[in-house]
């Protein structure tokens, strides 16, 4: 009986960390419109502009992001990359 409990234990705690797994499983990816895009320096190899972004997140909890890559494209055609930080909170 006291072997058990121990056993019983660990299945609870394993299942609570699978329950937790599963849901952020059912996380659907936030909607990113780009508002503006501004023309900040040129170069002959470098152009830099400024982009705004508005980003929905359709979940009802915050997405903690440690980083995000990004990629612009035009037409198909790649205009920007460039990588960006924050924390995308979530629904009200």
């Amino acid at each position: 009986m006291r072997g058990i409990r121990p056993l019983l234990g660990l299945v609870a705690v394993a299942t609570g960390l699978l329950a937790a797994c599963v849901g952020l499983r059912n996380l659907e990816a936030p909607d990113v419109v780009v508002t503006a895009i501004r023309p900040v320096d040129a170069t002959l190899l470098e152009q830099r502009f400024e982009v705004d972004l508005r980003i929905y997140n359709p979940n009802n909890r915050d997405l903690p992001i440690d980083g995000v890559d990004f990629e612009l494209a035009i037409n198909e055609s790649r205009l920007a990359s460039a990588p960006a930080c924050s924390t995308w909170p979530g629904r009200s």
